[in-house]
């Protein structure tokens, strides 16, 4: 990769990491459209500078802490079911959905539509839960483990399945950002981990600049989206899944 691709992959990361758009579809999206071949670097750098957006993500929410309730408990019980199917399927993730264009363009479209009926099913409650049950992070937990499936989103089935819960929709969205932090760090550590590929000097370069890079972009993401989330429905975000869905589907035919 040359700087520019590790760049433009960094700010899209940053973008996109806790958006309902999915990061990891997005990724891929760009490497087919830069001409970057899916190597085994490529393939962790894409899991790593998750840790760069995770890290600009976490700065803003300590320097809002007042803004976030932070439950230990629940967070813990919501990260288990992500982890341990994600550990389950990791093999599988590797081998068949890593830069699966099919399977990224079938799954923006089939979420987006989800999404429109719970963005539908929301704004027919009239009152709007504001506490989580331990019930409710463990099933967040499982909804959120769909995401290792590229272009669901894992901040979009934790909004969801939220959303179909009736929960309030900053409620849910804090929440699903103190959920990603964990698994998303986790995932990066354990790619490290079952990886057999030496990085050479360059690409451990680049692999900084992408942390350092999609962690500045992620930290004012996140400022906005918090700050915008009364006004900004999942609906939106389903038409521009639709739209970004079909366009591959054309592409690949």
């Amino acid at each position: 990769m040359t700087l520019l691709d590790v760049f433009v992959l960094s700010v899209i990361e940053g973008i996109t990491e806790f958006l309902p758009v999915s990061s990891t579809a997005h990724l891929y999206i760009s490497q087919k459209l830069l001409n970057i071949p899916i190597t085994p670097f490529v393939a962790s750098f894409t899991i790593i500078i998750q840790v760069g957006a995770l890290i600009g993500t976490a700065l803003y929410m300590y320097k809002n802490l007042k803004n976030f309730t932070l439950d230990i408990k629940k967070i813990v019980l919501a990260c288990i079911p992500t982890l341990f199917i994600g550990f389950i399927f990791y093999k599988l993730f590797k081998a068949f959905l890593v830069g699966n264009m099919y399977v990224i363009a079938a799954s923006l479209v089939l979420g987006a539509f989800v999404m429109l009926w719970a963005d539908y099913f929301l704004k027919k409650q009239k009152e709007k839960k504001i506490h989580i049950a331990n019930y409710d992070a463990f099933v967040f937990g499982v909804t959120q483990a769909l995401s290792i499936i590229p272009g669901v989103s894992r901040s979009g089935a934790v909004l969801v399945s939220g959303y179909f819960r009736g929960f309030d929709k900053k409620v849910i969205t804090q929440f699903s950002f103190l959920i990603g932090l964990p698994v998303a760090y986790t995932a990066a550590l354990y790619d490290i981990y079952k990886t057999t590929v030496v990085f050479s000097n360059q690409e451990v370069l680049q692999l900084i600049l992408g942390i350092v890079v999609s962690g500045f972009v992620s930290y004012f993401c996140a400022l906005w989206f918090l700050k915008n989330i009364s006004k900004v429905t999942l609906k939106h975000f389903a038409w521009y899944r639709i739209l970004l869905g079909a366009s591959i589907f054309l592409f690949l035919l």
